[in-house]
């Protein structure tokens, strides 16, 4: 985890932005993929770890803030006592057992991610790579063919 450094006001600004009602601390301001978000000298931080920093100090680097609610997945929550210290894998874990993982769409008929910007379909690329290969095709008449540079 990054070093964060907050003043007096960043955390009066930050605490003015918190729903203290409920059992989750609600982020009231703005918010990326449903995680609120709080600007500290033009770096962006997730209102999440800002909790656990005023919280619990900094955290060791390489670990993420992850959330455990008990009312169920929130990712807006900023609880301290909902967060915890885990590794990308654990974020990667607890992502997917949430349902967190993002959702696919079709592309010439393969599954490909919601998020992804990949133009092409993985039997796409191995089609490209097996013409290449095989001398039938130059790169530019295959990135014609398939609408790519």
């Amino acid at each position: 985890m990054p070093q964060l450094t907050l003043t007096p006001d960043d955390i009066d600004r930050y605490w003015s932005k918190v729903a203290l009602s409920g059992d989750c601390w609600v982020w009231q301001a703005a918010r990326r993929y449903g995680y609120g978000v709080f600007q500290v000298r033009g770096r962006t931080w997730g209102a999440h770890v800002v909790s656990w920093v005023l919280t619990n100090g900094q955290g060791p680097t390489g670990l993420c803030v992850l959330h455990n609610c008990p009312g169920g997945d929130n990712p807006a929550c900023v609880n301290p006592t909902h967060l915890w210290l885990g590794t990308r894998g654990d974020n990667v874990r607890d992502r997917n057992q949430k349902g967190r993982t993002p959702r696919g769409y079709t592309v010439r008929g393969e599954l490909v991610t919601a998020r992804s910007s990949a133009r092409l379909t993985e039997a796409a690329v191995r089609v490209i790579r097996a013409q290449y290969a095989a001398g039938t095709h130059l790169q530019r008449q295959l990135a014609r063919e398939y609408g790519v540079t």
